[in-house]
């Protein structure tokens, strides 16, 4: 309940400064045009809370999933001839297509400066080392060895994992060599690529980049010794105690927990004859993991936890940070990149190429928000400028009610020389209406079935 909690609070927080940012775009704008901005909404439905301040109406709604600025227009309503001239349909199409545009573009403004705040705090991560690399995977064929240290991936520099991942998404998305350089264990700089053409988006939905890459994290060995037994467990069962060292498992050697507790985890239901350490003697045990579903899969748990060393490093961290100068343009080019990535995946999406299951709902967004949050202010800084640039290219899509919409009656109107009626406009809103539900729908779908 806390964590769900903890996640709210800040899926809150983050929509609302958005929104906010965003709806500060058009009333700014509106205000530079000498537009009358009557209302200025968080959120949709019912109003909780509102204060006049001058001629502006500011307001909290029930729902706050978006917000609006409603301007005076004569579209809405009988305007007196005194404020003709203020009202937003009186203006120009270049100052209406500026306020309409204003939204978008401060929304992408925003995460710049995000990106900037993010890269000047610094982000730690998993330092960019490769544990293992798998046979005949994409890192295999590219050539990368244990203890390899990757340095660059298509031409940007990286010094951890979450670099490497972020960089190489486009390349999935695009179906393409990703090149990279790395150093090997001999200190020697090489160059390669990894081969994304074959790896299908919708699969990593499933699983995480790094297994799609056959690679994993070098991070330290922790021994397979037993820390703490539960009471009723398979592990107190078989007479395992606290300082137990697991030597080997079906005359398998046990080299670390992890190797360990694969065993454990394929043995479901299946007797173990297990060797350990105790003290100074060396006794054989049988275990029997009990069954535990998992993601619709039977697993082995015995109910034990592993002992951890003192000062135990689980994996080495590298800190991504710039000066508050050199920040600026590279939240510039993040910003850039994560744009053209998420129209790329947009028009994707619409060709088929990529399954709309990879679209996320509120819920989703939230859960994001919550991890994001606890790993530190750095991460929520990224993650605002992700869901910012995601917030103001989803509004530039040429669908009405949106204000790529009414950019795109701007856009007919320029090249016919005259607006586009009201009555087309109405049918317009009607078809918008019924495609952003059906969008809603497919995003609140996919959270309830990522939630099973």
């Amino acid at each position: 309940m806390n964590e769900i909690l903890f996640s709210g609070m800040f899926f809150l927080l983050a929509l609302g400064l958005l929104v906010g940012v965003h709806e500060l775009g058009h009333y700014g704008a509106a205000r530079w045009a000498g537009v009358k901005v009557l209302r200025f909404s968080f959120g949709f439905g019912p109003v909780v809370l509102e204060k006049k301040v001058g001629e502006t109406i500011f307001s909290i709604a029930l729902v706050p999933l978006g917000g609006f600025v409603r301007m005076l227009d004569e579209a809405e309503g009988v305007v007196e001839d005194c404020e003709k001239e203020r009202a937003f349909n009186r203006k120009s199409l270049l100052q209406r297509t500026i306020i309409v545009g204003a939204g978008p573009f401060i929304n992408i403004v925003f995460a710049v400066i995000a990106y900037w705040a993010m890269l000047v705090v610094g982000a730690s991560g998993i330092s960019s080392i490769v544990g293992s690399v798998d046979a005949n995977s994409i890192a295999f064929r590219a050539g990368l060895e244990s203890n390899d240290v990757i340095d660059s991936i298509d031409g940007h520099k990286v010094n951890t994992w979450d670099g490497v991942l972020k960089r190489s998404i486009t390349g999935i998305v695009d179906k393409r060599n990703v090149p990279f350089t790395y150093t090997n264990e001999n200190g020697l700089k090489r160059s390669s690529s990894f081969d994304f053409s074959s790896v299908i988006f919708d699969d990593l939905a499933e699983k995480n980049l790094l297994t799609t890459m056959g690679v994993t994290i070098k991070h330290s060995v922790l021994p397979p010794v037993i820390d703490k037994v539960i009471v009723g467990g398979a592990a107190e069962v078989a007479g395992l105690r606290p300082g137990d060292e697991i030597l080997d498992s079906n005359d398998v050697p046990g080299k670390s927990w992890t190797q360990w507790v694969d065993i454990v985890r394929s043995g479901a239901d299946m007797d173990l004859r297990i060797n350990i350490g105790r003290g100074e003697s060396t006794r054989t045990l049988i275990l029997r993991p009990h069954a535990v579903e998992e993601g619709g899969v039977m697993v082995g748990k015995i109910g034990a936890q592993a002992r951890i060393p003192e000062n135990f490093e689980y994996a080495p961290m590298s800190k991504e940070h710039f000066s508050i100068l050199a920040a600026f343009p590279q939240a510039i080019e993040r910003t850039w990149t994560m744009s053209t990535m998420t129209l790329s995946f947009i028009g994707k999406m619409l060709s088929g190429e990529i399954s709309p299951k990879n679209l996320s709902g509120p819920v989703s967004i939230a859960q994001y928000a919550g991890q994001s949050a606890g790993m530190g202010l750095a991460r929520f800084l990224e993650f605002l400028a992700l869901i910012s640039i995601s917030l103001g290219i989803l509004n530039l899509l040429p669908i009405p009610m949106l204000d790529g919409g009414h950019l795109l009656y701007y856009l007919i109107e320029f090249v016919s020389r005259r607006p586009v009626s009201v009555r087309v406009q109405g049918i317009g809103q009607q078809i918008g209406f019924v495609l952003l539900i059906a969008l809603m729908g497919t995003a609140f779908y996919n959270d309830l079935v990522r939630l099973q």
